[in-house]
């Protein structure tokens, strides 16, 4: 009955595990370390999609935006951020928006942040946590005012990323392990970046 009342309102792994300690019971699902053998098959097949997706950034994450793994082409999202934003653990939702990281390259940074911050809204009325409420404060804080009218493609919201070649437009998609039944696994998002436009590509490719 626990578990079924946790699916119907559609609870994380770990949530359903908190609910179930709740009632009484012991946690049925495990969280291993992404380190524990039987998630080998896991990190050889992040690294596989990681390098395939080059010469385009791509990168796997946990709640809230920790760093997990990433290709080489992150180097054009990072270039230019302080010391401080890169060290372990990378928190890439702070790198993206914060002055002395990302943001002071994103031409677009008012609403492409304001994307951002309303997905973690979105998690944060899901899941209430004090934690996140604060960081998405933070976060809050680094973003200007949002004068101009939105620019769209028509179908998303593009990062508008200055580069010395010129500007790069990327689009985002993200990918989960949709059946998974360990809450480590659950909880990983990869997030890979695409060229918006052909001189995007081309600046990419170049770069690669």
């Amino acid at each position: 009955m626990v578990v079924r009342l946790a699916e119907s309102l559609a609870l994380s792994l770990r949530e359903r595990n908190e609910l179930l300690l709740a009632a009484g019971y012991a946690p049925i699902y495990a969280e291993s370390s992404l380190d524990a053998p039987e998630l080998s098959p896991v990190r050889e097949a992040v690294e596989r999609i990681l390098d395939g997706h080059l010469p385009y950034p791509a990168l796997v994450v946990r709640p809230y935006g920790e760093l997990v793994a990433a290709n080489a082409a992150f180097d054009v999202l990072a270039e230019g951020a302080a010391p401080a934003l890169l060290k372990s653990p990378v928190n890439v939702l702070r790198l993206a928006l914060h002055p002395d990281g990302m943001a002071r390259r994103v031409e677009n940074l008012a609403e492409w942040g304001r994307h951002i911050t309303a997905s973690l809204r979105n998690q944060l009325r899901q899941s209430p946590d004090p934690g996140l409420e604060e960081f998405i404060a933070e976060l809050d804080g680094y973003l200007p005012d949002m004068d101009p009218p939105p620019e769209h493609l028509g179908f998303a919201v593009p990062l508008r990323l200055r580069v010395p070649e010129g500007e790069l437009r990327l689009i985002t998609t993200l990918t989960t392990f949709a059946t998974a039944v360990d809450v480590t696994l659950s909880e990983l998002r990869l997030e890979a970046f695409l060229p918006a436009d052909e001189t995007t590509a081309t600046i990419l490719r170049q770069w690669g």
